[in-house]
């Protein structure tokens, strides 16, 4: 009688703990970049520099092809397309 739920427990363990060391953790990463956008536009006096800096490294990276430290930060990180972009709002 106790055997099943073990069999319905297992797989809701492990669920939890690719939420909770995949998905939870890069979530997290994603944001406080953007924090960090936010904070670096409202306390610079050139938010124009910033964010050419940002779309000058965007080119960059497109251009230098792909490898694995790429599409690990590629995980961990908002796209430059979606930080730029939020930059933008902000800076109107």
């Amino acid at each position: 009688m106790v055997g099943w739920q073990y069999i319905l427990l297992f797989p809701a363990g492990i669920l939890i703990m690719i939420f909770m060391t995949e998905w939870l953790p890069k979530k997290m990463s994603r944001l406080f970049e953007i924090q960090a956008d936010r904070f670096a536009v409202h306390h610079l006096e050139n938010q124009t520099l910033y964010l050419n800096t940002l779309i000058k490294l965007s080119h960059l990276i497109e251009e230098d092809g792909d490898d694995g430290r790429k599409s690990e930060w590629r995980e961990s990180h908002p796209s430059f397309e979606k930080r730029i972009h939020h930059i933008k709002k902000i800076m109107k």
